[in-house]
């Protein structure tokens, strides 16, 4: 009996996910088939013939992971063997550069899924970035216990199948594999996955030994628009279709109007060469003494008309472009969207010609960005410690590496409203005029990321250059508690 499970699984998600990622692509054709049918003029299903696309949605996914993980995630743990695990798999294993991807790919469809793997000639877990439209989780309650990805291992241009390996991965920490051959809009049958040599090898059944899922949905952010009561996450994109669709005109418009403004020299015809002269006596082209011009600029018309009777024979057209007024369109368009989408255009580089403002001047223009980044970072915040606990636990189970998988670890993601040097400079000054803050402390903020031994060594260092110890700065803390008897009034 022939499977007739649809697929994709949710017709409205993978619509949003196919127009999402068509405007990510920048691929007109794909933009296209993603706008027809919608509500409303959009230009890219009419007809004409000039066509510039702005990728501005690659922008906005770019800024969003860049906003995200700016830096580097920070973890701390008690356990230092743990905690010397974790930055190895982290640097070496390239997760760092693995997250990145996974936050613009996020941006781009509302969410992504992250998923654990592990080869033992690597000596390490491996963390993979699954696009959204390639697999669907299971919750119960808040978390997720399920999750099935699929990947096209084959399209049989004969007969139109596709055949797709579904990894489900469940709470126990099972990934189970399944072959299936269908086509588009059908998953099709489960066939044995020695059926072709792409999936030969790979086991039916897979028990890692962690105990834990090793699969994760992260969304982007939530609630999503078009689904509230839904648990995938909103797209960036979203709302923004018919501004980037404007843009896209505008742009096209101010091209068209370039060509249409370009200098045209209007000559009689005779001022140009004649057809046998270019083409020879015999050629097929020559007919008669029609008149041409030789060379491929485009600048000259020439025109029927007698340059004895014409004082002026030549003329020069050049029709004026109203640039201001489309580029003025442009920007604004531009700013919108960047808007829309949660962003202060600052943040993507408009509007910042000739400033030098200090930290706080910058944090406050760029306080939407930021309000837009934390909350993304909430989203990420959660899942990276469900990820580090999964990986820590197939860790111990695979490699037997001798981590704790059950050690108490926390994690910190890259702050965005880091004041600069100045701020913190003009901050420290005040604060010790105040006489309210120490030389650890001092050191600690305009070093956070230092351990305790590095501040404790510049501390000492900053002591003997101002020519006083630790025990100098005890005995005056102990003299302003208690002073003479002679100084009171």
């Amino acid at each position: 009996m022939q499977n007739k499970q649809q697929f994709p699984p949710i017709g409205w998600l993978w619509k949003e996910y196919g127009r999402a990622l068509a405007w990510y692509s920048g691929d007109p054709v794909r933009i296209t088939n993603a706008e027809a049918g919608q509500i409303g003029d959009r230009f890219w299903t009419t007809k004409e013939d000039i066509k510039l696309h702005v990728p501005i949605a690659a922008d906005i996914a770019s800024l969003s992971a860049g906003m995200i993980f700016s830096d580097s995630p920070a973890f701390t743990c008690e356990d230092e063997r743990t905690l010397e695990r974790i930055e190895e798999i982290f640097t070496e294993g390239g997760v760092y550069s693995t997250l990145l991807n996974a936050a613009e790919l996020c941006s781009v469809c509302g969410g992504v899924f992250l998923k654990w793997n592990w080869d033992k000639a690597d000596g390490r877990p491996i963390l993979t970035a699954v696009p959204a439209d390639c697999g669907v989780p299971k919750w119960r309650g808040n978390k997720v216990v399920e999750v099935k990805l699929w990947s096209i291992m084959r399209e049989d241009e004969n007969d139109g199948s596709i055949w797709r390996l579904q990894e489900t991965y469940t709470e126990n920490g099972h990934i189970l594999s399944e072959l299936h051959k269908g086509t588009m809009s059908e998953l099709g049958d489960a066939k044995p996955l020695d059926t072709i040599p792409e999936t030969k090898g790979i086991l039916p059944d897979v028990n890692s030994g962690a105990g834990e899922i090793l699969a994760f949905y992260v969304p982007n952010m939530l609630p999503n628009h078009n689904r509230p009561g839904s648990r995938f996450g909103r797209s960036d994109f979203d709302s923004l279709y018919g501004l980037m669709d404007a843009l896209d005109e505008a742009y096209s418009a101010m091209q068209r109007e370039t060509r249409m403004t370009k200098t045209t020299v209007i000559v009689p015809a005779e001022y140009l060469a004649k057809r046998q002269s270019i083409f020879g006596p015999n050629s097929s082209y020559t007919k008669g003494d029609q008149w041409v011009y030789a060379n491929n600029s485009g600048a000259f018309t020439a025109l029927d008309i007698d340059s004895g009777l014409n004082s002026n024979p030549i003329t020069v057209v050049n029709p004026e472009m109203r640039a201001d007024s489309r580029i003025a369109t442009c920007d604004d368009l531009v700013k919108r969207i960047f808007s829309v989408a949660g962003y202060a255009p600052q943040s993507a580089g408009i509007d910042i010609q000739g400033s030098a403002e200090s930290g706080t001047a910058l944090s406050v223009r760029e306080r939407k960005t930021i309000r837009t980044t934390e909350a993304k970072k909430t989203h990420w915040w959660h899942a990276l410690k469900d990820i580090v606990r999964a990986m820590l636990k197939l860790d111990a189970a695979v490699f037997r590496s001798g981590v704790d998988p059950n050690a108490v670890f926390s994690v910190e993601l890259p702050s965005n409203t880091q004041p600069d040097i100045g701020q913190l400079a003009e901050i420290i000054e005040q604060l010790e005029r105040a006489g309210a803050v120490s030389v650890e402390t001092k050191v600690a903020m305009l070093h956070p990321d230092w351990d305790e031994e590095k501040r404790a060594e510049e501390v000492e260092r900053i002591r003997r250059d101002n020519g006083s110890t630790a025990q100098d700065d005890l005995e005056a803390v102990l003299n302003d508690q208690n002073p003479p008897e002679g100084n009171e009034e």
